[in-house]
């Protein structure tokens, strides 16, 4: 019996045989246990409080989603352990008696899986999703018929995602992208301007349904830029030739810059000038006597096509 005790007082514990729960000397639960209770034990040497020196603890990390458990709330034992979430509190009369004072008692539910194998999470959890776009409205710069938006989305309860994309327009949803538990920065180049694509996230390669979540984004054309002449037509003397000068306008036009395209009457198109965004004026002094001078304005510096707006000057 010397040897029990003694054996015992080494380990600092005492197992009542009930499941989950024993009892150990001191002021700490163990790993995986909660505090359930505080009482006196002969085998325990050390003194903590007037009546007590030991724990009754409970198991709580073979327990699945949905159980609840009463535990004390002294400052000594818990906090609601990972994946467990407190739903009341309460005075407890003679439980968790601290032989200081009245310990505070904690009603704890285990609402998601943190500790347990994956075989000990039931009820299963639901799986859910989200998908976001950077915009809920895109811009599409002027003259381009599609523009582009970056989509992140996120799987939560297991498994990857995947995307399906519905233009507007058109009665096919397509799959577009498939990967890991989460995505971010995915572009897709093919929002059409004047219309929507509906994007649906969910784990399926073969269907887009059933959708975890999902989302729309609208593309809208952005303003036209603005070209004029001033003036648009004159007399050019014989021999010379006339000079006019152009005012453009290229804010909110959806380009980063502007370029301005140039043709005289049987010559070649020509790039005439470049610059950044915003509005000025510019002198072209090459009218021709019998012709025109055509100008347009895009936002590339290596093609003339699209011509976003256009104005003639005609020499006469």
């Amino acid at each position: 019996m010397k040897f029990l005790a003694a054996l015992l007082l080494i380990l600092g514990l005492c197992d009542f045989a009930n499941a989950g729960v024993k009892t150990i000397c001191g002021i700490q639960a163990q790993t995986g246990y909660v505090i359930i209770n505080v009482t006196e034990d002969i085998s325990c040497t050390v003194i903590i409080g007037s009546s007590w020196n030991a724990v009754v603890e409970q198991e709580y990390d073979n327990l699945p989603v949905g159980a609840t458990l009463s535990v004390c709330g002294y400052t000594y034992s818990n906090a609601a352990p990972p994946g467990w979430t407190v739903t009341s509190t309460y005075s407890p009369g003679a439980t968790c008696y601290t032989g200081i004072q009245y310990a505070n008692v904690q009603n704890i539910s285990h609402t998601s899986c943190v500790n347990e194998a994956q075989s000990l999470c039931y009820p299963a959890q639901p799986i859910t999703g989200s998908i976001t776009a950077s915009a809920s409205t895109v811009g599409i710069p002027n003259g381009e018929t599609t523009g582009s938006v970056n989509i992140s989305y996120t799987v939560n309860g297991g498994g990857g995602g995947c995307i399906w994309a519905q233009n507007s327009g058109s009665s096919a949803i397509q799959l577009w992208s498939c990967g890991g538990a989460s995505g971010s920065g995915l572009n897709w180049p093919y929002l059409p301007v004047g219309g929507t694509t509906t994007f649906y996230l969910n784990q399926s390669t073969a269907s887009p349904t059933p959708a975890l979540a999902s989302t729309v984004v609208h593309g809208v054309a952005d303003n036209a830029p603005l070209i004029s002449a001033s003036p648009s037509s004159m007399v050019v003397p014989a021999g010379q030739t006339g000079t006019t000068t152009i005012s453009y306008n290229t804010n909110n036009d959806g380009y980063n810059g502007y370029c301005i395209w140039v043709q005289n009457t049987g010559s070649a198109v020509q790039l005439w000038a470049c610059g950044g965004t915003g509005s000025g004026t510019i002198v072209w002094p090459y009218v021709p006597k019998g012709g025109t001078s055509t100008f347009w304005i895009n936002g590339s510096s290596t093609s003339s096509s699209p011509r976003l707006a256009t104005t003639v000057v005609t020499g006469y």
